[in-house]
């Protein structure tokens, strides 16, 4: 029979074993929660992009049909070719070309005009113009496109009233939380977000506000659907990483 001191020893053994396989699963657990992590912020991140440029789209070619002149006989020809355009446009921004490629589609802009027959050509060239360079603010403002020599801001320069203010008080509350990531998943128009969460009328508009005021939230337009900007989504994957390491 074992003595005490070998049965000891190999209950010492034992337990390293053990909890070297737990190191081993919790390793393993970890690297595969920050795989979904991964796959779920790029997966949101595709879908909220294809649902901003389709927005986008939408509003170019409603905007040209409303302010080119209907009378002029290239009114149907110019729309086509500049919301054509435009849309290659937010092609480049969406997919991250770079600058030259930006710079290209503003040439191709340029040159459409260059020989412009009518005097209303120059009314065209301008809000054609004005719509793209308000796709690249867009792009810009929700940090889904950004030139080559804009950085990042380093974690360690934001002061702790910024931080508490803009970023943490705006989720501190569980209905918006809910609300960022159902807004995360998909556009939502008011009604369907009382539904969501409960809410009514001002309850629910107080705390829209609240991530509208932070930015990170949008309308679309007056009455229109909400939907999480590049702000708020990056707030909710700062969050499911913080969760997945606490």
């Amino acid at each position: 029979m074992d003595t005490t001191e070998e049965l000891t020893g190999r209950l010492a053994e034992l337990s390293r074993k053990i909890e070297s396989l737990e190191q081993t699963v919790r390793r393993s657990i970890e690297a595969t929660s920050q795989m979904h992590v991964d796959t779920l912020v790029e997966g949101t991140r595709a879908s909220m992009l294809a649902s901003l440029v389709r927005h986008v789209q939408d509003d170019n070619l409603a905007t040209l049909e409303d302010g080119m002149p209907r009378s002029c006989e290239m009114h149907e020809r110019c729309k086509d070719k500049l919301a054509l355009i435009l849309r290659e446009t937010m092609e480049v921004l969406a997919g991250e070309q770079g600058e030259d490629a930006l710079e290209d589609k503003k040439r191709e802009l340029s040159s459409l005009f260059a020989s412009a027959p009518f005097e209303a050509c120059a009314f065209c060239k301008e809000r054609a113009e004005e719509l793209l360079e308000k796709q690249i603010r867009l792009m810009r403002s929700m940090r889904l496109y950004k030139t080559q020599d804009q950085e990042r801001q380093d974690i360690s320069c934001i002061c702790s009233d910024v931080v508490v203010t803009d970023i943490l008080e705006p989720v501190a509350n569980k209905q918006r939380l809910y609300m960022l990531q159902s807004l995360a998943r998909q556009t939502m128009t008011f009604s369907a977000l009382s539904e969501l969460t409960g809410l009514r009328g001002g309850n629910l508009l107080f705390h829209l506000s609240k991530l509208i005021e932070k930015e990170m939230v949008i309308q679309r337009h007056e009455r229109g659907d909400y939907m999480i900007t590049e702000r708020g989504y990056r707030t909710l994957v700062a969050l499911g990483e913080l969760a997945s390491q606490m």
